[in-house]
């Protein structure tokens, strides 16, 4: 496996918008996968890839449970790209926002997705 490639399934953990540091608004994306790990993306409405990751948007933002996999790391000099989380004092690994996603499964809540992480890792 190419470690380029991200290690999913993912469970689409929260959807958020915040002020992009290049002006205007970016949707963030925190999605966590079977091998405990905890990912991000930052996705540019204003941007063409958006359209890959619209319907996951609205679905997480609507309160269904969305689980997501074809996705690939975000990579600079052959290197996975991580986000240090200052409240957590971890490094958690971006994952690029030109991936074109697929939404494997759905559920009517959320909470039904993180149950099914849970069983998983537990």
């Amino acid at each position: 496996m190419s470690k380029h490639i991200a290690k999913g399934p993912y469970v689409v953990l929260s959807t958020y918008e915040q002020e992009s540091k290049y002006g205007g608004n970016i949707c963030v994306v925190t999605m966590a996968n079977t091998h405990y790990e905890i990912a991000h993306s930052y996705i540019d409405p204003a941007n063409k890839n958006y359209a890959y990751w619209r319907d996951i948007i609205t679905l997480q933002d609507g309160g269904y449970g969305v689980i997501i996999d074809n996705l690939k790391y975000k990579v600079r000099e052959g290197q996975v790209v991580k986000k240090f989380i200052k409240h957590w004092n971890v490094n958690e690994p971006l994952i690029n926002a030109d991936s074109k996603p697929k939404i494997v499964l759905t559920t009517d809540t959320q909470q039904e997705v993180i149950d099914r992480l849970a069983e998983v890792l537990l």
